[in-house]
């Protein structure tokens, strides 16, 4: 959906967001475009909680790495807290689910 959109974010297998711009106008999203590590990232849920999860990629497939949680606000995204830099995020977790594409 873009920004001119009239239409309400709507939720899509249970995922609470609709991002209203391109990943590529945000200069967030960019600091991980400058990655030499192939990654990628998926919807999922640690501990319960809606998470968007950061996959690194492995000699055995695509792995959780690290977990981002998205704040939303009526359909927009008002914080990000990135836990890249707190591994022991994941592995302390009880549950870490990839939800599916």
């Amino acid at each position: 959906m873009d920004s001119k959109s009239s239409s309400p974010p709507t939720r899509s297998s249970g995922w609470p967001i609709a991002l209203l711009a391109a990943v590529s106008e945000s200069p967030y999203f960019g600091i991980y475009d400058r990655w030499k590590t192939p990654w990628q990232m998926a919807a999922g849920e640690v501990d319960g909680e809606p998470a968007v999860l950061i996959m690194y990629r492995g000699a055995d497939g695509w792995r959780p790495e690290s977990a981002a949680r998205l704040t939303t606000a009526d359909g927009r995204i008002v914080l990000i807290g990135d836990y890249l830099h707190c591994p022991w995020i994941l592995r302390t977790a009880q549950s870490v689910v990839i939800a599916p594409a």
